[in-house]
């Protein structure tokens, strides 16, 4: 199923689940944060927003750019890495809206998967993931 502008696939589970997997620009699946933090890639800007929630001296606008991505004290972030693709993972217990980051190799472009899943599904999604 494609929906919207995005180039996006819904994957039903279920009656009560689906998650859904689109293709869009960097700018566009981070909300603009490229250009707010001036870097050059897609990974420069993950690795900025994942490594601000443990860190105590974060600013004000950090901690609002935390609060926008759904980045809490309880929520799970996990980075994996194999070969030339990286994916940053995001997942609040019970949500609707957890988030894959997936990019591959330099591209300014992201896979994002956004669903309610859990960590065990993230496992499951990336182990069925293969570049070519």
């Amino acid at each position: 199923m494609l929906a919207g502008s995005t180039p996006t696939i819904v994957f039903e589970q279920g009656e009560t689940r689906f998650d859904a997997l689109s293709y869009e620009s960097a700018d566009k699946a981070l909300s603009s944060l490229p250009a707010r933090l001036e870097v050059t890639n897609a990974r420069q800007v993950l690795d900025a927003l994942f490594s601000w929630r443990d860190n105590p001296n974060r600013t004000l606008q950090q901690q609002a750019l935390l609060e926008v991505f759904g980045i809490e004290a309880k929520t799970r972030l996990m980075q994996f890495t194999n070969d030339d693709l990286a994916a940053y993972v995001r997942v609040n217990e019970g949500a609707a809206d957890n988030t894959v980051f997936i990019i591959v190799g330099d591209s300014n472009n992201i896979y994002r998967l956004i669903g309610n899943f859990n960590e065990a599904d993230v496992q499951q999604w990336l182990s069925l993931i293969s570049v070519v």
